[in-house]
């Protein structure tokens, strides 16, 4: 095979590019005739026929930084039982197969959610790849799997952002990371509290490094980021979702300490962390003692110490 290489099934025929093996004909891969998309069914990982998909022999030596892969992909949950996509590259004939990515998440949509670097296809004369349909469930599985629209491409193109993680994250702001590409001039980013990037009706914020700083966001709530990268007039893919939710609104109470234990009286005392949230306004301190049912509240403000009197002597008390 040559690079760039797109197969989108529309022919109808998996014969020319792939080699299709399964022991049971049951379970190979087949194109659905309705929409020339590719799926199988999952056997249990525990058995030899899982359905495999091969690749023909890409020659990457004119490729100094290498190939990128990039598919669609759904693994539909089906009762209970679920499909998953092992991808897998080998460098010569009599090589061993070795693992890239393993996609275990239920999802009912197309996924297509970042361009993989292929490990040493730079310079490889002779680069294969498979894609093997497995599942944890059942022994023989009713669950799918499902593939499209498989490319290689030169590494040297522009790549979508991948490995969004948060590295700062309060009640109203995080801060989102990832892995960008060196031919990026910018990244789009999106943040928004909708799971669906077509839901979006915000406009992307541009920044020039891999990293994107959101405020005034609300407290305890739920959001989604996507990413994309600007090289020139070109814009990749969006990325995966980061999902990440927003630390409680409230500031802590931490350290709390009993001093000055007397007969009848105790005080105690406790710290703040108000990098966890807003000031609090005000303290609820709760305590009983240990053979009571019911508890006693009290309520502090504009302080960090509450002095309590009338307790019983000789007895414990809870907080």
């Amino acid at each position: 095979g040559t690079v760039p290489f797109l197969e989108d099934f529309e022919d109808g025929d998996l014969s020319s590019c792939w080699g299709n093996v399964a022991d049971d004909e049951d379970y190979i891969w087949r194109i659905d005739e309705d929409d020339a998309r590719l799926s199988a069914y999952s056997v249990s990982a525990d058995v030899s026929y899982n359905p495999v998909l091969t690749s023909n022999v890409f020659d990457c030596s004119e490729l100094p930084d290498g190939a990128v892969l990039d598919f669609w992909y759904k693994l539909p949950d089906n009762y209970g039982e679920r499909g998953n996509l092992k991808i897998s590259y080998r460098t010569s004939s009599s090589g061993a197969w070795t693992q890239i990515a393993t996609l275990t998440a239920s999802t009912d949509a197309w996924i297509n959610d970042m361009d993989r670097p292929l490990p040493n296809s730079a310079g490889a004369e002779w680069y294969q790849i498979r894609f093997e349909g497995y599942t944890e469930g059942s022994y023989y599985s009713t669950a799918k799997v499902y593939l499209d629209d498989i490319s290689v491409t030169a590494a040297s193109t522009c790549l979508r952002p991948r490995q969004l993680s948060v590295s700062e994250l309060t009640y109203n702001s995080a801060t989102v990371v990832w892995t960008g590409c060196d031919l990026a001039d910018s990244y789009e980013v999106l943040c928004d509290t909708v799971p669906n990037i077509a839901d979006v009706t915000a406009d992307p914020v541009t920044v020039s490094d891999a990293t994107a700083v959101f405020s005034d966001l609300r407290s305890e709530t739920l959001y989604y980021v996507w990413v994309r990268g600007v090289c020139g007039t070109e814009t990749t893919g969006w990325s995966a979702p980061l999902l990440f939710t927003t630390d409680p609104a409230c500031a802590t109470v931490a350290d709390v300490q009993v001093h000055n234990v007397a007969q009848n009286s105790a005080s105690i005392s406790w710290s703040v962390n108000t990098d966890a949230g807003q000031p609090l306004t005000r303290v609820v301190v709760d305590y009983k003692a240990d053979t009571a049912s019911v508890w006693t509240s009290a309520e502090v403000t504009d302080q960090s110490y509450y002095f309590f009197t009338g307790l019983m002597d000789h007895t414990t008390y809870e907080r």
